[in-house]
């Protein structure tokens, strides 16, 4: 299990978004001090194309892409939870209200996709960790469009949103 001397509480804040041109995931590691210091590390981060599964009927689905999103970031925890030797406390943020009402809802039939990645992402977080994040302090965001590497050694894609420095964490735009 992870352990760092001095440190009160460790957790990991974890983002999750698609455009129509990709998905994107970012983990990051919230340590809080004994003496009430607090530090944001990114642990990982990925963006990728999004798969042909995310269309319907021919036609891009954004929020079945933002699910794919969702999906990849589970089985990305499981290797972080894996690599940290860990089980901390964990927070998933999605500015899909599709994807939140997917992950919490058993009673809905839904289509094979939507249950399949709904089942993964169940089976690593509870509907309890994930919460609505606006796109705007959705650090996701920022890997599911083209973006210059200047622009994103400026962005806060490594440092994570101010709010995480907050004691306690106090996420804008949010709703449960």
């Amino acid at each position: 299990d992870l352990t760092v001397t001095g440190v009160q509480t460790c957790a990991l804040p974890i983002f999750a978004d698609a455009s129509d041109l990709a998905i994107c995931y970012v983990i990051y590691l919230r340590t809080v001090a004994e003496n009430g210091q607090v530090d944001v590390a990114f642990v990982t981060g990925t963006s990728k194309v999004i798969e042909r599964g995310a269309s319907v009927k021919g036609k891009l689905s954004i929020p079945r892409a933002e699910l794919c999103a969702a999906d990849a970031l589970a089985m990305a925890m499981l290797q972080v939870r894996t690599d940290l030797d860990s089980k901390m406390g964990a927070t998933y943020y999605s500015d899909s209200m599709d994807v939140l009402n997917w992950i919490r809802n058993d009673g809905l039939s839904s289509p094979r996709y939507i249950t399949t990645r709904r089942d993964r992402i169940r089976d690593v977080s509870s509907p309890s960790q994930w919460n609505y994040i606006g796109i705007k302090h959705n650090q996701a965001d920022i890997g599911t469009r083209p973006i210059s590497v200047k622009d994103l050694q400026a962005s806060m894609w490594t440092t994570g949103p101010p709010f995480l420095l907050q004691d306690p964490v106090q996420p804008p735009d949010t709703k449960r």
